[in-house]
């Protein structure tokens, strides 16, 4: 009887690893979000900060917004390479990559993992100006890419939303990180 429990119990491991390898490939990470944004760059542009004062409808409340011109701001654009996929939220994986061209005046620099909410790309990196050194946390949505102008009075086609957090005390955060979000135009290099 005892020998008959051993085989059943192998029956049952047997059938549980056929079902995981039939479900495996529907488990695996997510196909990307823009399949083919891989190796080329991009010219992200600020439009204007996205809250509920915009010309855009549909902005975030700001509640803990960055100080103005921080890093970005109305005219300030900056070059991403898409460099792969990450593994992202429900749905589809975001690009990951560097940043090629910095916004004028500040040094991004290097790429830290970051987590993906199924959108065109993101990234956290470090940013210094002078004596303000932080880490920007970046996440690019986009229903298409590239976009064409943005039409005020109309939800944007594309948003960025920042995390700041200020490592030094020398950027003017004088509660601690900040969040706000923009309206973007994205720009095939």
């Amino acid at each position: 009887m005892r020998h008959r429990v051993a085989n059943t119990a192998d029956v049952y491991r047997a059938i549980a690893l056929l079902l995981c390898l039939a479900v495996l490939p529907s488990c695996s990470k997510p196909d990307p979000c823009f399949p083919s944004s891989k190796g080329k760059r991009y010219r992200i542009s600020i439009v204007e900060r996205w809250d509920s004062s915009s010309r855009f409808p549909g902005g975030p409340a700001a509640s803990s917004a960055c100080p103005a011109g921080l890093d970005l701001g109305p005219g300030v654009s900056f070059v991403v390479q898409v460099d792969g996929f990450t593994a992202g939220a429900p749905g589809c994986s975001c690009g990951r990559g560097s940043v090629v061209q910095s916004p004028d005046g500040w040094a991004w620099a290097g790429s830290m993992a970051a987590e993906c909410g199924g959108s065109f790309f993101e990234l956290k990196t470090n940013v210094t100006n002078g004596t303000c050194s932080g880490i920007a946390d970046i996440a690019i949505d986009a229903s298409k890419v590239p976009t064409s102008v943005e039409i005020v009075g109309q939800r944007p086609t594309a948003s960025l939303q920042r995390y700041f957090q200020d490592l030094t005390g020398g950027c003017g955060l004088s509660l601690g990180p900040c969040f706000d979000s923009f309206v973007i135009e994205i720009e095939q290099l």
